[in-house]
C-alpha cells in the first residue's frame, strides 16, 4: 500500500512539475537562456551601426539609452520593440566618440544580462556585460574590456546562470544523478560530464569546430529522453553499469550547446582565455550546487523510502515528457527552417 500511495503522489507531482517545465519551454526557456546583445560597429568617427539581438526569455518593454550626445535612429532613448533583430540601425554621436553610460531599463522584475560588443575602426573590440534593472555599462570611447578579474567575474556569473536556466542541461544532470549509486560513482560520472563539455565548449568557442545549432539541440533533447528511459530499467542496463561513459559521450554534445549560447555574446578579444575559463568555472559551480542540493535531499529523506520512490518516479515523468516535447519542437523547427515543413 505505501508503494501505491507513493506512486500516486508521484504522478500528481510529476504532472504539476511537468506543466511548469512545459510552460517555461513555451516561453523559450527550453532553449538556452541568453542575454540580449547590442553589437555596435564604428563606421566613422562618431558614427556607429547597431545590431540588436533580443534576450531569451524576451523582455517586452526594454529601452536603451546611449550617452549624450549620441542618438539611435535620431532618438536619445529607443524602445527595442522598434528595432528589428539583425537589422542595422544608425547610432550617431556627432564629433564625439561613444563615451559614457549605455543604460537599459524595463518594468520587468529582471532584465537578466545585456552584452554590449563594440568594434572600433581599428578592428579592436570592447565587450561589456550588464546586470540588474535598470542596468548600465560604461564605454570609454576606445578599446577597454576591463581588467582580467572583472572579465572573470562577469563570465563566471554568466556560466552559473546558464546551467541554472538552461532547463535541458539541468534535467540531463538530474537524470544522471538518478542513475548513479554512491558518492564514488557520482564523482566519476559528474567529472566525466564536466570534462567532456569543457572540451567541446573550448573547441567551439575558439572556432576549432563548427556544428549547426539545430542538430545539437535535437541530440540534447534525445540525451534527456535516453536517461528518462534508462531510469525505468533494471540495474543491469549498460547505462547503469557505466554511467560515466554515457555522461562523457553526451557531455560532448552539451558542451556544443553551451558554446552556441556563448557565441551569441562573444568573447572579449584581449581576454578570450580568461572569459572562457570564467564561463566554464561558472557552469561547474552551477553543477556543484545542483549536485549538493540533490545530495542534501537524499540525506534528509534517507529514512523515508516511500518518499524517495515518489521523487524518483516524478523526476522520471518530468524527464520523459519534457524531452519528448523538446524533441518534437526542435525537430519541427529545424525542418521548418530547411523548408521541409510549410
Amino acid at each position: 500500500m505505501p508503494r501505491l500511495r507513493a506512486s500516486s503522489w508521484a504522478r500528481w507531482v510529476a504532472t504539476l512539475v511537468t506543466l511548469c517545465v512545459l510552460a517555461l519551454a513555451a516561453r523559450g526557456y527550453a532553449h538556452e537562456a541568453t542575454p540580449g546583445v547590442v553589437a555596435l560597429k564604428q563606421v566613422a568617427r562618431g558614427n556607429f551601426v547597431m545590431l540588436w539581438s533580443p534576450p531569451v526569455p524576451p523582455v517586452d518593454d526594454l529601452r536603451i539609452r546611449f550617452p549624450t550626445p549620441c542618438r539611435c535612429a535620431g532618438k536619445a532613448e529607443i524602445d527595442t520593440k522598434a528595432v528589428l533583430p539583425g537589422v542595422p540601425v544608425a547610432v550617431e554621436c556627432g564629433a564625439s566618440s561613444l563615451d559614457g553610460d549605455i543604460t537599459f531599463a524595463s518594468r520587468a522584475a529582471s532584465l537578466g544580462r545585456i552584452a554590449v560588443n563594440v568594434t572600433w575602426l581599428d578592428g579592436s573590440q570592447t565587450l561589456l556585460l550588464s546586470s540588474g534593472n535598470p542596468a548600465s555599462v560604461r564605454v570609454h570611447g576606445s578599446t577597454e574590456a576591463g581588467g582580467a578579474l572583472a572579465v572573470l567575474g562577469q563570465y563566471l556569473a554568466l556560466g552559473v546562470e546558464h546551467i541554472w536556466f538552461g532547463v535541458d542541461h539541468l534535467l540531463f544532470l538530474l537524470g544522471l544523478l538518478l542513475l548513479v549509486r554512491g558518492w564514488r560513482s557520482t564523482l566519476y560520472t559528474v567529472s566525466a560530464f564536466t570534462l567532456a563539455h569543457s572540451l567541446t565548449l573550448a573547441a567551439a568557442a575558439l572556432e576549432l569546430v563548427a556544428i549547426p545549432t539545430e542538430p545539437v539541440e535535437i541530440c540534447i533533447a534525445l540525451s534527456v529522453l535516453l536517461l528518462a528511459l534508462e531510469t525505468t530499467r533494471g540495474a543491469d542496463s549498460a547505462t547503469r553499469r557505466w554511467p560515466w561513459l554515457v555522461a562523457f559521450g553526451f557531455g560532448l554534445l552539451h558542451g556544443l550547446g553551451f558554446a552556441s549560447a556563448l557565441s551569441e555574446i562573444g568573447l572579449p578579444a584581449n581576454s578570450v582565455a580568461v572569459a572562457l575559463l570564467g564561463f566554464n568555472l561558472g557552469v561547474e559551480l552551477g553543477q556543484v550546487a545542483v549536485v549538493a542540493a540533490v545530495a542534501l535531499g537524499q540525506l534528509l529523506t534517507r529514512s523515508r523510502a516511500s518518499l524517495q520512490v515518489m521523487v524518483a518516479q516524478a523526476a522520471t515523468w518530468v524527464l520523459g515528457v519534457s524531452s519528448v516535447y523538446w524533441l518534437l519542437e526542435r525537430v519541427s523547427g529545424w525542418l521548418a527552417g530547411l523548408g521541409v515543413l510549410g
